[in-house]
């Protein structure tokens, strides 16, 4: 049986609060960067939701599958 040293479940608790504070703040991540935003939108040709699912895509792939 492995050893967990004292820092395994903290290391834990910082990825999970990691995490979930991505999901929450990719609204505001998004007002951050307006030139990510400004090209999502050319690209798209329309403002809203589509430019921050064109965002994720940006951050999930590198690129834009819309």
């Amino acid at each position: 049986m492995k050893r967990q040293g004292s820092c395994y479940p903290i290391r834990e608790e910082k990825k999970r609060i990691k995490k979930s504070k991505r999901k929450e703040g990719l609204e505001s991540r998004c007002d951050q960067i307006p030139e990510v935003t400004a090209h999502a939108k050319r690209r798209l040709g329309m403002p809203g939701q589509s430019v921050l699912s064109s965002v994720v895509a940006v951050e999930r792939f590198g690129l834009f599958r819309v």
